[in-house]
């Protein structure tokens, strides 16, 4: 039978264990919790062939080079979430990039995101955080890259 001294110290050391899993799990960056660049990748093919497919937005992707856009957006997605890579845009020409498109066009591609996200083979946890982190500013981006 374990005495109280060595019970409390087994408690303390499972609290200690579960606060540094705890701590661990929240500095491992979003772009890793998704799976990496290829997750990236995918994504960002999923929303831009979303909003081409859209009829708000169709007019916007005509004659651009999809593998050029899907590597952009995938930089700038692999930068926003803490990834190692180098993001085409800065703040300031995503504000920018929000401004050239209509009401309309910003709902499509927000609406795009949105499906995509929905699709994403991920935990809801890292879903909500990566809707958090790129929702606002999903037009802005898209518009900037265009």
């Amino acid at each position: 039978m374990m005495n109280r001294s060595a019970l409390a110290l087994h408690v303390f050391v499972a609290l200690l264990m579960a606060i540094s899993l705890n701590a661990y799990a929240s500095s491992i960056s979003i772009f890793n919790q998704l799976g990496g660049l290829n997750t990236v990748k995918s994504l960002s093919s999923s929303i831009l062939k979303g909003a081409a497919g859209d009829s708000r937005t169709s007019g916007l992707f005509s004659g651009k080079d999809m593998g050029e856009l899907t590597s952009k957006l995938s930089g700038q997605i692999c930068s926003m979430t803490g990834g190692d890579c180098a993001a085409p845009l800065t703040k300031g020409q995503i504000t920018a990039g929000a401004k050239k498109l209509t009401p309309a066009q910003s709902n499509a591609l927000s609406d795009s995101f949105s499906k995509a996200l929905a699709e994403l083979k991920s935990s809801p946890a890292v879903k909500a955080v990566l809707n958090k982190t790129l929702g606002p500013s999903i037009g802005g981006i898209l518009g900037g890259l265009l």
